[in-house]
């Protein structure tokens, strides 16, 4: 369970978790670091998520979350690791983020997006130094 008001990191990944986004996640001020990629979440991606403004690092890839990234997320200070891929029920219009600043994660793909993908889309394309896709749109 997800408890600490002031937590820096929290990793949940594969843990086997099911259900709605956890929405107190929201209560976590100094939260830089939050992984729950690979679990069954659902829901959408609550707006809220931006006012974590310590946020460095957030993995929420292989989910089954829907609706669209909150646009606000482009705004995150902080925000220079992001893996949202593999939710094919996300979609939307992908957020104009600051792409170059994504230093070890940039994962947006197997989601389908809208055209036109935002200008620098195509260097969100690494993951742990590793290449993957680039997002596309539909």
């Amino acid at each position: 369970t997800l408890s600490s008001s002031s937590a820096a990191s929290d990793v949940y990944k594969r843990q086997g978790l099911e259900g709605p986004f956890p929405e107190m996640l929201i209560n976590l001020t100094g939260l830089v670091w939050f992984d729950m990629a690979a679990n069954n979440i659902t829901g959408t991606i609550p707006e809220a998520i931006t006012q974590l403004t310590d946020l460095g690092f957030l993995a929420l890839g292989t989910n089954k979350l829907t609706g669209t990234i909150p646009a606000a997320m482009a705004n995150m200070p902080l925000l220079h690791d992001l893996g949202i891929d593999t939710n094919p029920l996300l979609g939307g219009h992908l957020p104009p983020f600051n792409f170059s600043a994504f230093t070890s994660c940039c994962a947006l793909y197997n989601v389908p997006f809208e055209c036109p993908l935002p200008s620098g889309a195509d260097k969100c394309n690494h993951c742990n130094y590793h290449p993957v896709d680039a997002p596309s749109c539909n």
